[in-house]
């Protein structure tokens, strides 16, 4: 009886083992394959560019890849008085090769990518969507996503046991990666009315990680088991308006699948790789 009963400990211990290392394996090298994207072309000068009073697709495009600026971004810099200046400095951010620091969001299972020095928003509107790569589980880099309520705060929901909650635009300013996308509507009335729904229907409900996997997609927010994790509480605000932004079309949506819509435009990226939006 003794015996057996080493025998099992010794058996409970190997699999303890192997997945503690499994663990520092996967978030130490797997998913740090990806961690925060940094040019690999060379770094030109763009000040005859920013002369320009007028730009083409080109202009735009050259701009785009030398400082993560879509050209929204870059079109409401150029009314600023120092338009040019601010542009050289995303140019000089965007270039900065520094070390990444991954920090625990519940010990070595989940953890974050972050940035001493990262570039300031551009601009940000109601009804903006903040995305990042940074966040990975196990070595599954899922990322997290959060929905501006003004040029300042934003919704997100982070964590099982931790309702929705709201929080200045600094907290999302650590991370190693990020996009900002925005509703491709002129005068973006479809980003303030979801911003205003967000804040009047999505604050404070319960996290639920599988939302949508089980039964309807979208369902009445009163009932007793509404809730959702980061990315479903992004899609339901846009949902309710009848957008779909999953760009999958699954039961769960994810960062990715609304960082691929094509019913956004992307405003600004850091340490992605902008060849995955250029057409």
């Amino acid at each position: 009886m003794k015996k057996k009963i080493i025998i099992t400990l010794s058996i409970l211990s190997l699999f303890v083992c192997a997945f503690l290392i499994y663990m520092v394996f996967s978030q130490v090298l797997i998913a740090h394959r990806h961690s925060s994207y940094s040019p690999s072309y060379e770094k030109v000068d763009i000040s005859e560019i920013l002369d320009q009073k007028e730009l083409t697709y080109d202009d735009y495009e050259i701009l785009f890849k030398q400082t993560g600026l879509g050209p929204k971004a870059v079109d409401l810099l150029m009314d600023d008085r120092q338009y040019k200046e601010k542009m050289l400095e995303y140019q000089d951010i965007y270039f900065l090769e520094e070390d990444v620091d991954c920090v625990p969001l519940l010990g070595w299972f989940t953890r974050e990518d972050q940035k001493e020095n990262t570039p300031a928003f551009t601009s940000i509107q109601s009804g903006d969507i903040f995305v990042s790569l940074s966040t990975h589980t196990l070595g599954w880099r899922h990322g997290h996503i959060a929905i501006a309520l003004n040029e300042n705060y934003f919704l997100e929901s982070t964590s099982l046991g931790s309702p929705s909650t709201i929080v200045h635009k600094r907290h999302l300013s650590r991370y190693s990666n990020f996009a900002l996308l925005r509703s491709k509507d002129e005068n973006n009335s479809i980003g303030q009315a979801v911003a205003a729904y967000a804040y009047q229907n999505l604050y404070n409900v319960p996290y639920r990680l599988f939302s949508g996997l089980f039964g309807r997609k979208y369902i009445n927010k009163d009932t007793s088991s509404f809730g959702g994790h980061c990315s479903y509480l992004v899609w339901y605000a846009f949902a309710s308006l009848g957008i779909d932004l999953d760009s999958s079309g699954g039961s769960i949506v994810t960062p990715r699948d609304i960082l691929k819509s094509d019913q956004l435009d992307l405003i600004q990226i850091y340490g992605i790789n902008p060849i995955l939006f250029l057409k």
